[in-house]
C-alpha cells in the first residue's frame, strides 16, 4: 500500500505572468474526503521563468505572501481553505494589481469554476 501521498504540479506561464500550484492528494486515512486534492504550494511570478526576483506571491500553508502595490513584502490572505488558491483570495486591484490582473486574464479559461 503506497504511503506517501499523491502529488501533481501544474502550472502554466507566458511572457507576463506565470503560476504554479503543488496539488496533493490527502492519505486515505486522514479525512473523509481523501479524493478532494489540498493545494500545498502555489507561486505566482512575472515573466517565463519564476526565479525568487520576480515572484509576486506565494501561498506556503494557509498563508498567501507577496508584494503589495507600494512593492513591499506582506500577507496578501491568511487562514486559507486546504482547496482555496491564490488567485481567488489575494487578487485585490488596490494591493495586489498584477495579481488581480492575472486573475481577470485566466478566468476565460477555468472552467471549473461553473461546475
Amino acid at each position: 500500500m503506497r504511503e506517501d501521498p499523491i502529488r501533481l504540479r501544474l502550472g502554466f506561464a507566458s511572457v507576463k505572468f506565470g503560476c504554479t500550484n503543488n496539488l496533493v492528494l490527502p492519505r486515505a486515512d486522514r479525512t473523509l474526503f481523501n479524493r478532494n486534492p489540498e493545494i500545498k504550494a502555489e507561486a505566482i511570478w512575472v515573466g517565463e521563468y519564476l526565479k525568487q526576483s520576480n515572484v509576486l506571491a506565494t501561498l506556503t500553508g494557509r498563508h498567501v505572501g507577496g508584494l503589495a502595490a507600494a512593492g513591499k513584502r506582506t500577507i496578501l490572505a491568511s487562514n486559507l481553505a486546504p482547496f482555496d488558491i491564490t488567485l481567488t483570495h489575494a487578487a485585490s486591484p488596490k494591493e495586489a494589481p498584477e495579481i488581480n490582473d492575472l486573475c481577470d486574464g485566466s478566468r476565460p479559461r477555468r472552467f471549473y469554476d461553473q461546475l
